[in-house]
């Protein structure tokens, strides 16, 4: 049955992310001192992660190749997808600098 399958790994992801979620600021907290890491820095490798986590999955999921057809289909996509990556990155420094 794919519609329980779907369902049972979405709750896995979503107890996932509850999970690191409260890890990571305990975590990011302790690195801080112990590696003398700026904020920025920080910031960097968590992205960095996430794209060679996303790049991962889209290997093991087989769809890597579409993905990149998709783009070369839709030209207009590729400057919508710059956009928003322009736009969460400046935005993600925002929400760090109000935070501090």
């Amino acid at each position: 049955d794919e519609e329980g399958s779907t369902s049972f790994m979405g709750a896995v992801l979503l107890v996932g992310y509850m999970l690191f979620g409260s890890f990571t600021s305990n975590y990011q907290a302790a690195l801080f001192p112990a590696y003398k890491m700026s904020s920025y820095q920080m910031m960097f490798g968590v992205n960095l992660f996430s794209c060679f986590f996303t790049l991962w999955s889209l290997i093991q999921n087989g769809s890597l190749l579409s993905c990149f057809e998709f783009a070369s289909n839709y030209p207009t996509f590729l400057m919508h997808l710059m956009l928003l990556s322009l736009t969460s990155a400046t935005g993600q420094i925002f929400i760090f600098k109000t935070i501090s």
